[in-house]
């Protein structure tokens, strides 16, 4: 009698298969390093990295405000996404005498050109503000719509993220 298992032949009518397992336990142990090879292959293969760089981090650039004199070098840090949230702070912000702006909660989807950022809310006690923006991980684009007591204003900023060498 004659028992075909995974293109193996097993003849078992010669005692030495049954009596001596030792063959039958090299085969599946070769069966068994085999498929974890192949599926550490695949898995490896699958956790590549589609090749975008994260919005995360500090960029440098100008913040322009009309009737204003700004600095020529300004910093915003985009920290996130976290669930789709993340949190901007703009340093020195000029309309603020040099003090800084910590927006949290601001939405960050990513999108096939890059990410877009929004927000709609409370910056401080009285001054309302949108923010639009877009990135890619090395340019930031934001437009920030402030509304201090009725009277609105429009901030922008461009940016570029400094890349280490």
């Amino acid at each position: 009698m004659t028992i075909y298992f995974l293109l193996v032949n097993f003849d078992l009518e010669n005692t030495y298969l049954i009596k001596d397992n030792r063959y039958m336990k090299l085969i599946i142990k070769a069966i068994l390093l085999s498929l974890i090879v192949i599926s550490g292959v695949f898995i490896v293969s699958s956790c590549e990295k589609d090749g975008r760089e994260p919005i995360a981090g500090a960029y440098y650039g100008k913040i322009t405000i009309p009737g204003m004199e700004t600095p020529e070098s300004s910093c915003v840090s985009v920290n996130g996404p976290v669930l789709g949230k993340g949190v901007i702070t703009l340093y020195d912000f000029p309309l603020l005498s040099g003090q800084d702006i910590v927006v949290p909660l601001v939405n960050i989807t990513r999108t096939a050109a890059g990410y877009t950022m929004d927000f709609t809310g409370n910056l401080l006690p009285g001054v309302n503000a949108q923010i639009d923006g877009t990135g890619d991980g090395f340019n930031l684009n934001m437009t920030i719509s402030i509304d201090v007591s009725g009277v609105p204003m429009i901030v922008s900023f461009t940016g570029l993220k400094p890349t280490m060498d």
